[in-house]
């Protein structure tokens, strides 16, 4: 089974370098630079783990968490 992550974080180096190297131990990744982008790929995609950033321009993690739920 290919396990789904979705990194969303407004950092893309740190976005990249953790794409790939979840990609490199077999995780399928989906990257949001903020959860406006992540919204729409959380409702058509199935995510297995999500890794926020908390601190956000906009809307933080843990607003996207609530939001989430």
């Amino acid at each position: 089974m290919d396990y789904r992550v979705l990194i969303v974080d407004d950092e893309k180096e740190l976005t990249d370098s953790l794409s790939e190297i979840l990609a490199d131990e077999g995780y399928v990744t989906l990257c949001a630079s903020d959860p406006f982008e992540a919204m729409p790929l959380l409702e058509r995609e199935r995510v297995d783990l999500v890794v926020l950033d908390i601190r956000m321009p906009g809307m933080g993690g843990i607003d996207l968490l609530k939001l989430m739920r």
